[in-house]
């Protein structure tokens, strides 16, 4: 017999009877199988333990060491730029739109706009929080500051509009004067019914407040006069009373109030263009020559652009 192979029998018969005793050999497979079996067992139950072991320990990634995803991220971040506008809710409606259409040209820069106010933009610049500021009124003297560019990219026009059930369809410019100072109080004194007049008007930081008071010669608006912070809150409170009156920008109106015209003349764009209406103010944007290059040449250049022309033209006048 070869002397490597173990003789099973003999070894189960030695440990269970003795020397000179033999087990069956019957029971010996028995013993031999289950053996075999709890040794199977031990193995299994060892190796589920480890894996639980594996499982239940808490996992560390190396922050140094980006995953796939951070890594895209720093590299989306690395390649755009941000430009920031703030200021004249008037401007801003056409802005908005022009800064679409920016972005889907240039869809690694993007833009954001605040509308927070004329005088809110000129305080940005100065402070440079912003790239640039909206402004809907030509500057001071004294708000201009050295190396400030002041460019000026539509035309816009101040309408006076009063409730469509008004039958007032025309007031003389100095007329507006007076009834916003005050000194006219009743539609009745300017060929209306006899109603007291419901004057509108802006808070004293908006653009078009400033703009409306320098271009109907306003020395001071009356105290009685509602104040509204927008464009479109004052829209609502003269389509809401027959007896209001308000100014709003002309990419603000709708058929719930009614444009009136000025000395006989109506805001269409040939008057405008004739210089025969009068109340028209610019929408600009101010910036420091010295910035921070983030793509704000690229929108300088687009402002100037047909297809920025274009959609100017569709609700103000492009500047020259």
């Amino acid at each position: 017999m070869d002397p490597a192979r173990i003789n099973l029998s003999g070894c189960f018969n030695r440990m269970v009877y003795g020397q000179n005793k033999r087990m069956p050999q019957d029971m010996v497979k028995k013993v031999f199988f289950g053996l075999v079996n709890f040794l199977v067992i031990i193995i299994i139950i060892s190796a589920s333990t480890a894996t639980r072991n594996i499982d239940d320990r808490d996992i560390k990634i190396d922050e140094t060491d980006p995953t796939p995803l951070d890594a895209g991220s720093v590299l989306l971040v690395k390649n755009s730029a941000v430009i920031t506008i703030e200021g004249s809710t008037s401007a801003a409606v056409l802005f908005e739109v022009l800064a679409e259409a920016f972005m889907e040209k240039n869809p690694e820069i993007k833009v954001e706009i605040m509308a927070n106010g004329t005088n809110a933009a000129i305080k940005a610049v100065r402070n440079y929080n912003a790239d640039f500021g909206m402004v809907s009124r030509h500057l001071k003297a004294n708000e201009k500051t050295p190396g400030m560019k002041e460019i000026i990219i539509a035309w816009d026009v101040l309408a006076v509009v009063v409730n469509p059930e008004n039958r007032i369809g025309n007031l003389q410019r100095d007329q507006i004067s007076a009834i916003y100072s005050g000194r006219i109080t009743n539609w009745s004194a300017v060929g209306g019914s006899d109603m007291p007049i419901h004057v509108i008007s802006r808070e004293e930081g908006s653009g078009t407040y400033q703009a409306f008071r320098s271009l109907a010669g306003i020395e001071k608006v009356t105290r009685s006069a509602q104040v509204t912070d927008g464009n479109g809150s004052m829209l609502e409170g003269v389509a809401g009373k027959i007896n209001s009156i308000g100014y709003v920008s002309m990419g603000f109106i709708n058929n719930r109030v009614k444009v009136i015209s000025i000395d006989g003349i109506y805001p269409t764009k040939e008057n405008i263009l004739n210089n025969l209406y009068t109340l028209k103010r610019p929408f600009s944007l101010i910036y420091y020559e010295q910035r921070e290059k983030n793509g704000t040449d690229e929108f300088i250049e687009f402002l100037h652009s047909d297809e920025a022309r274009s959609i100017i033209s569709k609700k103000y006048i492009p500047a020259e």
